[in-house]
Protein backbone atom coordinates (compact mmCIF):
# COMPACT_ATOMS: atom_id res chain seq x y z
CA UNK A 1 0.00 0.00 0.00
CA UNK A 2 1.64 3.31 -1.38
CA UNK A 3 4.87 1.66 -1.04
CA UNK A 4 4.88 0.98 3.09
CA UNK A 5 6.28 -2.76 2.32
CA UNK A 6 6.87 -3.19 6.27
CA UNK A 7 3.42 -2.64 7.38
CA UNK A 8 2.16 -4.30 10.21
CA UNK A 9 -0.66 -7.08 9.77
CA UNK A 10 -3.38 -7.15 12.16
CA UNK A 11 -2.71 -10.02 14.08
CA UNK A 12 0.57 -7.88 15.02
CA UNK A 13 -1.50 -5.20 16.21
CA UNK A 14 -3.62 -7.61 18.20
CA UNK A 15 -0.55 -8.76 19.78
CA UNK A 16 0.41 -5.14 20.81
CA UNK A 17 3.24 -4.43 18.18
CA UNK A 18 4.44 -1.23 18.70
CA UNK A 19 5.58 1.31 15.63
CA UNK A 20 9.52 1.69 15.14
CA UNK A 21 11.41 4.89 16.74
CA UNK A 22 12.38 7.57 15.14
CA UNK A 23 15.71 8.28 14.71
CA UNK A 24 17.43 10.94 16.67
CA UNK A 25 18.72 12.62 13.93
CA UNK A 26 15.75 13.43 12.26
CA UNK A 27 13.64 14.32 15.42
CA UNK A 28 12.90 18.11 15.70
CA UNK A 29 12.81 19.85 19.40
CA UNK A 30 9.03 19.07 21.14
CA UNK A 31 8.69 15.99 18.14
CA UNK A 32 6.71 13.12 20.60
CA UNK A 33 6.84 9.65 19.71
CA UNK A 34 4.20 8.60 16.77
CA UNK A 35 2.19 6.19 16.63
CA UNK A 36 0.88 3.49 13.28
CA UNK A 37 -0.95 6.73 12.13
CA UNK A 38 1.68 9.00 11.76
CA UNK A 39 3.60 5.86 9.19
CA UNK A 40 1.10 5.37 7.86
CA UNK A 41 -0.24 8.95 6.70
CA UNK A 42 3.58 9.65 5.76
CA UNK A 43 3.53 7.02 3.35
CA UNK A 44 0.42 7.84 1.57
CA UNK A 45 1.87 11.84 1.77
CA UNK A 46 5.49 10.90 0.36
CA UNK A 47 3.58 8.80 -2.59
CA UNK A 48 1.42 11.58 -3.81
CA UNK A 49 4.40 14.36 -3.08
CA UNK A 50 6.64 11.63 -5.21
CA UNK A 51 3.60 11.60 -8.19
CA UNK A 52 3.62 15.42 -8.75
CA UNK A 53 7.26 16.26 -8.91
CA UNK A 54 7.60 13.11 -11.12
CA UNK A 55 4.78 15.01 -13.17
CA UNK A 56 6.07 18.11 -13.01
CA UNK A 57 9.91 16.79 -13.93
CA UNK A 58 8.52 15.08 -17.17
CA UNK A 59 5.46 17.30 -18.68
CA UNK A 60 3.52 15.85 -21.26
CA UNK A 61 3.81 19.34 -23.70
CA UNK A 62 6.59 19.82 -26.09
CA UNK A 63 6.06 23.57 -25.57
CA UNK A 64 8.63 25.22 -24.48
CA UNK A 65 6.80 28.17 -21.99
CA UNK A 66 4.60 25.28 -20.31
CA UNK A 67 7.96 23.06 -20.21
CA UNK A 68 9.57 26.34 -18.46
CA UNK A 69 6.51 27.02 -16.09
CA UNK A 70 6.06 23.41 -14.81
CA UNK A 71 9.99 23.29 -14.02
CA UNK A 72 9.66 26.45 -12.04
CA UNK A 73 6.40 25.01 -10.00
CA UNK A 74 8.98 22.10 -8.75
CA UNK A 75 11.77 24.58 -8.27
CA UNK A 76 8.84 26.17 -6.14
CA UNK A 77 7.93 23.04 -4.22
CA UNK A 78 11.28 22.36 -3.42
CA UNK A 79 11.86 25.89 -1.94
CA UNK A 80 8.42 25.64 0.51
CA UNK A 81 9.10 22.06 1.75
CA UNK A 82 11.71 22.17 4.21
CA UNK A 83 12.07 22.41 7.95
CA UNK A 84 10.30 25.27 9.80
CA UNK A 85 9.27 27.04 6.27
CA UNK A 86 5.62 27.28 7.01
CA UNK A 87 6.11 28.62 10.35
CA UNK A 88 5.27 32.14 9.98
CA UNK A 89 1.76 30.42 9.12
CA UNK A 90 1.21 29.50 12.43
CA UNK A 91 3.01 32.30 14.36
CA UNK A 92 0.73 34.14 16.78
CA UNK A 93 1.19 37.93 16.64
CA UNK A 94 1.84 39.03 20.21
CA UNK A 95 4.33 41.43 19.13
CA UNK A 96 5.40 44.26 16.84
CA UNK A 97 7.93 41.70 15.46
CA UNK A 98 5.13 38.98 14.80
CA UNK A 99 2.73 40.84 12.90
CA UNK A 100 2.33 41.40 9.56
CA UNK A 101 -0.16 44.19 7.25
CA UNK A 102 -2.77 42.75 5.15
CA UNK A 103 -1.01 43.12 2.01
CA UNK A 104 2.42 41.97 2.86
CA UNK A 105 0.24 38.77 4.27
CA UNK A 106 -1.62 38.45 0.78
CA UNK A 107 1.68 38.76 -1.28
CA UNK A 108 3.12 35.58 1.21
CA UNK A 109 0.53 33.60 -0.03
CA UNK A 110 -0.02 34.31 -3.42
CA UNK A 111 3.86 33.87 -3.62
CA UNK A 112 3.80 30.46 -1.79
CA UNK A 113 1.26 29.56 -4.21
CA UNK A 114 2.97 30.83 -7.42
CA UNK A 115 0.08 33.33 -8.30
CA UNK A 116 1.25 36.65 -9.44
CA UNK A 117 1.69 38.90 -6.79
CA UNK A 118 0.63 42.39 -8.89
CA UNK A 119 -0.77 42.54 -12.76
CA UNK A 120 0.78 46.25 -13.31
CA UNK A 121 3.51 46.06 -15.35
CA UNK A 122 5.94 43.14 -17.21
CA UNK A 123 6.95 41.22 -13.81
CA UNK A 124 3.68 39.90 -12.37
CA UNK A 125 5.16 37.45 -10.07
CA UNK A 126 8.24 39.96 -9.02
CA UNK A 127 10.91 37.82 -10.02
CA UNK A 128 13.29 40.29 -11.76
CA UNK A 129 12.54 42.37 -8.53
CA UNK A 130 13.57 39.60 -6.04
CA UNK A 131 17.05 39.20 -8.62
CA UNK A 132 18.42 42.41 -9.55
CA UNK A 133 19.08 45.65 -6.94
CA UNK A 134 17.28 48.29 -8.57
CA UNK A 135 16.47 50.95 -6.11
CA UNK A 136 18.35 49.02 -2.97
CA UNK A 137 16.06 46.36 -2.87
CA UNK A 138 18.20 43.56 -2.44
CA UNK A 139 20.31 45.76 0.57
CA UNK A 140 16.94 46.28 1.75
CA UNK A 141 15.91 42.37 2.12
CA UNK A 142 18.88 42.10 3.58
CA UNK A 143 18.64 44.42 5.87
CA UNK A 144 15.34 42.72 7.36
CA UNK A 145 16.87 39.78 7.58
CA UNK A 146 19.49 40.88 9.73
CA UNK A 147 17.57 42.73 11.98
CA UNK A 148 15.42 39.31 12.78
CA UNK A 149 18.85 37.43 13.23
CA UNK A 150 20.23 40.16 15.36
CA UNK A 151 17.06 39.88 17.84
CA UNK A 152 17.21 36.29 18.13
CA UNK A 153 20.71 35.89 19.23
CA UNK A 154 20.09 38.70 21.45
CA UNK A 155 17.20 37.64 23.36
CA UNK A 156 19.79 33.78 23.27
CA UNK A 157 21.97 35.78 25.28
CA UNK A 158 24.72 37.14 22.93
CA UNK A 159 25.93 40.70 22.75
CA UNK A 160 25.95 42.87 19.53
CA UNK A 161 26.37 46.36 19.49
CA UNK A 162 26.10 48.43 16.96
CA UNK A 163 29.98 48.22 16.24
CA UNK A 164 29.50 44.67 15.62
CA UNK A 165 27.05 44.96 13.10
CA UNK A 166 28.33 44.77 9.28
CA UNK A 167 31.91 45.07 10.80
CA UNK A 168 34.60 44.80 8.99
CA UNK A 169 37.23 41.53 9.26
CA UNK A 170 40.10 43.39 9.60
CA UNK A 171 38.69 44.99 12.77
CA UNK A 172 38.20 41.79 14.52
CA UNK A 173 41.46 39.65 15.76
CA UNK A 174 41.15 37.58 12.93
CA UNK A 175 44.92 38.26 11.45
CA UNK A 176 44.05 39.70 7.65
CA UNK A 177 45.88 42.74 6.03
CA UNK A 178 44.58 45.78 7.33
CA UNK A 179 43.15 47.07 3.78
CA UNK A 180 41.12 43.95 3.42
CA UNK A 181 37.58 44.60 2.13
CA UNK A 182 35.81 41.78 3.20
CA UNK A 183 32.89 42.38 5.99
CA UNK A 184 30.88 40.31 8.23
CA UNK A 185 26.89 41.16 8.71
CA UNK A 186 27.12 39.72 12.82
CA UNK A 187 29.63 39.27 15.01
CA UNK A 188 28.33 37.69 18.34
CA UNK A 189 30.48 36.87 21.23
CA UNK A 190 29.10 35.63 24.55
CA UNK A 191 27.35 32.26 23.41
CA UNK A 192 28.42 29.32 24.59
CA UNK A 193 27.13 27.39 21.44
CA UNK A 194 30.55 27.02 19.74
CA UNK A 195 33.22 26.49 22.22
CA UNK A 196 32.67 29.88 23.33
CA UNK A 197 34.08 31.24 20.04
CA UNK A 198 32.52 34.19 18.95
CA UNK A 199 30.09 33.81 15.59
CA UNK A 200 31.43 35.58 12.38
CA UNK A 201 27.71 35.01 10.77
CA UNK A 202 27.38 36.43 7.13
CA UNK A 203 23.47 36.38 5.92
CA UNK A 204 22.46 36.04 2.71
CA UNK A 205 18.20 35.73 0.73
CA UNK A 206 18.66 33.89 -1.72
CA UNK A 207 16.19 33.04 -5.04
CA UNK A 208 16.19 29.87 -6.31
CA UNK A 209 14.49 31.93 -10.10
CA UNK A 210 16.34 33.84 -12.42
CA UNK A 211 15.23 37.22 -12.60
CA UNK A 212 13.59 36.33 -16.48
CA UNK A 213 11.15 33.80 -14.56
CA UNK A 214 13.49 30.54 -15.14
CA UNK A 215 14.63 28.15 -12.16
CA UNK A 216 18.32 28.19 -11.54
CA UNK A 217 20.51 25.12 -12.52
CA UNK A 218 19.80 21.97 -9.86
CA UNK A 219 16.73 23.87 -7.94
CA UNK A 220 14.65 21.80 -9.36
CA UNK A 221 16.10 18.46 -8.23
CA UNK A 222 17.02 18.63 -4.68
CA UNK A 223 15.73 20.94 -2.43
CA UNK A 224 18.48 23.44 -0.57
CA UNK A 225 21.66 22.91 -3.75
CA UNK A 226 21.49 26.66 -4.02
CA UNK A 227 21.90 27.33 -0.29
CA UNK A 228 24.73 24.77 0.10
CA UNK A 229 26.45 26.02 -2.52
CA UNK A 230 26.37 29.70 -1.11
CA UNK A 231 27.63 28.05 2.33
CA UNK A 232 30.84 26.51 -0.12
CA UNK A 233 31.40 30.07 -1.51
CA UNK A 234 31.47 31.96 2.05
CA UNK A 235 33.81 29.54 3.81
CA UNK A 236 36.10 30.25 0.54
CA UNK A 237 35.30 34.22 0.68
CA UNK A 238 36.02 33.74 4.51
CA UNK A 239 38.48 31.38 4.76
CA UNK A 240 40.57 32.66 7.47
CA UNK A 241 38.29 32.73 9.91
CA UNK A 242 38.21 29.08 9.64
CA UNK A 243 41.76 29.04 9.72
CA UNK A 244 42.57 30.95 12.67
CA UNK A 245 40.27 28.99 15.27
CA UNK A 246 39.36 32.37 16.35
CA UNK A 247 36.04 32.16 15.62
CA UNK A 248 32.90 30.25 14.29
CA UNK A 249 32.02 31.10 10.67
CA UNK A 250 27.96 30.57 9.93
CA UNK A 251 26.79 31.32 6.31
CA UNK A 252 22.69 31.94 7.92
CA UNK A 253 21.18 31.56 4.29
CA UNK A 254 17.63 31.26 3.46
CA UNK A 255 15.55 31.55 0.09
CA UNK A 256 12.74 33.69 -0.90
CA UNK A 257 10.21 31.15 -0.40
CA UNK A 258 11.24 29.94 3.04
CA UNK A 259 13.38 27.39 2.72
CA UNK A 260 16.52 27.90 5.37
CA UNK A 261 19.87 26.77 5.75
CA UNK A 262 21.18 23.87 7.43
CA UNK A 263 23.36 26.46 9.77
CA UNK A 264 20.61 27.93 10.35
CA UNK A 265 18.75 24.74 11.32
CA UNK A 266 21.68 23.34 13.66
CA UNK A 267 22.24 27.03 14.90
CA UNK A 268 18.57 26.98 16.19
CA UNK A 269 18.64 23.95 18.07
CA UNK A 270 21.55 24.71 19.65
CA UNK A 271 20.42 28.72 20.74
CA UNK A 272 17.39 26.93 22.24
CA UNK A 273 18.88 24.33 24.41
CA UNK A 274 22.00 26.50 25.57
CA UNK A 275 19.30 29.11 26.50
CA UNK A 276 17.41 26.96 28.78
CA UNK A 277 19.77 24.25 30.04
CA UNK A 278 20.04 25.88 33.43
CA UNK A 279 16.62 25.90 34.04
CA UNK A 280 14.76 23.51 36.83
CA UNK A 281 13.91 19.80 34.36
CA UNK A 282 10.09 20.74 35.13
CA UNK A 283 10.06 23.77 33.22
CA UNK A 284 13.12 23.37 30.52
CA UNK A 285 11.54 21.54 27.80
CA UNK A 286 8.15 24.12 27.72
CA UNK A 287 10.63 27.15 27.77
CA UNK A 288 12.87 25.60 25.19
CA UNK A 289 9.52 24.65 22.81
CA UNK A 290 8.42 28.30 23.57
CA UNK A 291 11.53 29.73 22.53
CA UNK A 292 11.62 27.54 19.35
CA UNK A 293 8.43 28.83 18.51
CA UNK A 294 9.31 32.79 19.03
CA UNK A 295 12.73 32.87 17.08
CA UNK A 296 11.49 30.81 14.37
CA UNK A 297 8.28 33.07 14.51
CA UNK A 298 10.91 36.06 14.19
CA UNK A 299 13.14 34.82 11.09
CA UNK A 300 10.25 33.63 9.18
CA UNK A 301 8.23 36.87 9.56
CA UNK A 302 11.17 39.10 9.18
CA UNK A 303 11.55 37.09 5.90
CA UNK A 304 8.27 36.80 4.44
CA UNK A 305 8.15 40.86 5.06
CA UNK A 306 11.42 41.39 3.48
CA UNK A 307 10.17 39.69 0.34
CA UNK A 308 6.89 41.22 0.47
Amino acid sequence: MAGWHDRPTWIDLARGARPPAQPTQECALGEWRHGWQYHSSWHLEKGESDRLKRALAFPRTRRIAVAIAVALGKTRLESCTGRFDPAWMVTCPTTQHLKMADEEFACAMKFRLGLAVNFDGPDPHGFQRLADNHGGRLNARHSGMLAGWRRVLVEAGGHIPDRNVERMLHDTHVPVPPNDGRRLDLVVPGLNVARGLPLFCDITVLSPVSRNGRPRPGTSNRGGRFLEIADNDNNATYRPVIESGLGELLCLGCEVYGRWGQPCIKLMEKLVRERSRLLHPRVRRGTALGLQHRWWGILSMSLQKAVA
